[in-house]
């Protein structure tokens, strides 16, 4: 059964002000309902944060941090009381994840990552380095 809009004109009630009641009811009920929807939206904006903060923590560990969600939990499952993110919920539900599918863990870098190259550390093997008198020098000499 399709409902029909209520197309019957709404009384106009003047209140001793002056005032349409009808009209403020109006405009108060408009005004809730923007309300409920901006509501809406700015939760559905959070839910999108909370969920892409899981993934980043669970990054660190996972090779698809999206398998989190695998397993069925929500974005409530890893959030306090409060309502902020618990990242010891995420890191227990991670360490649980990788004991039954090692597979999904990310694989471990086999080079040092750059961070931990030094320019500082000592070159091994070819030239000692010239120094500005040796720039004078005849080539057979060096």
């Amino acid at each position: 059964m399709t409902e029909t809009p209520d197309t019957t004109p709404e009384p106009t009630t003047n209140t001793p002000g002056g005032e349409n009641t009808v009209a403020e009811a109006k405009k108060y009920r408009q005004r809730a309902q923007a309300a409920e929807a901006e509501r809406d939206e700015l939760r559905a904006r959070l839910d999108t944060l909370q969920r892409a903060e899981v993934e980043r923590i669970a990054a660190d560990t996972l090779a698809d941090p999206a398998d989190l969600w695998t397993t069925g939990t929500t974005i409530t499952d890893y959030l306090t009381e409060e309502g902020n993110i618990d990242n010891d919920k995420i890191t227990t539900t991670i360490t649980e994840l990788v004991r039954a599918k090692p597979h999904w863990q990310k694989p471990q870098p086999t080079v040092p990552n750059a961070s931990e190259v030094r320019g500082d550390d000592e070159i091994k093997g070819g030239d000692p380095t010239p120094t500005f008198t040796d720039a004078f020098k005849p080539k057979n000499q060096r």
